[in-house]
């Protein structure tokens, strides 16, 4: 079994890709960065190695991203923003989710380490959302409309610039599977290795 995991800009076009076979994977960083970060960091960390300093702000979703990560991205210049998973950030004292709800949809809640390097943001939204940053925190609030069933009625909620720049840049890969679907090269081989040689095909003509 494999996955083709890529790296996009946000208008779909791939930059860089690795073919994910779970423990068999090979990552091109040293065993020991490997065991901090874990698998998804890992794969991160391969793609972003050609990356320019400074330059770059990467997004990826919850299953890449951990704080050691943001950490190692931070030491080698490169901005990164992320959904996270809570368990992977020693239990961070957000405020619970039944006062943020208590407060209305849109309220927001912020934790920063102690060299003030990486943020954490929790939103509440109809439920809550997390984020991490190693560039940004909340940001400037912005207003944003939301459908209220009980009111029937769109409301005016704020929210973080975080949450909105991830929403903008996380498009990329989405709109390259989209591109490679319309006009994909079927076979019905099920060998593994006949569907990733077409899929790369598909992924050289959508680029192109």
């Amino acid at each position: 079994c494999w996955v083709c995991l890529v790296l996009c800009g946000s208008s779909g076009t791939i930059y860089d890709f690795l073919l994910y076979q779970g423990s068999a994977t090979e990552f091109n960083i040293p065993p020991q960065i490997q065991k901090q970060v874990g698998m998804g960091g890992s794969v991160v960390l391969t793609l972003a190695q050609d990356l320019e300093k400074n330059k770059h702000c990467l997004y990826f979703d919850n299953f890449f991203g951990g704080y050691n990560l943001f950490k190692i991205l931070l030491h080698k210049k490169i901005y990164a923003a992320s959904t996270i998973r809570v368990n992977r950030f020693s239990k961070p004292p957000f405020l619970n989710d039944k006062w943020m709800a208590s407060k209305g949809r849109g309220t927001t809640d912020e934790i920063r380490n102690k060299e003030d390097t990486i943020c954490l943001v929790k939103w509440y939204d109809n439920k809550p959302v997390y984020m991490c940053s190693n560039f940004i925190a909340s940001g400037e609030v912005e207003k944003i409309k939301r459908w209220d069933k009980k009111t029937k009625q769109y409301l005016d909620i704020e929210q973080p610039e975080v949450i909105k720049m991830y929403n903008k840049s996380m498009g990329g890969v989405d709109k390259i599977d989209q591109l490679i679907a319309y006009y994909r090269i079927f076979i019905k081989s099920k060998k593994w290795t006949l569907r990733m040689m077409f899929h790369t095909i598909d992924m050289a003509c959508s680029n192109s």
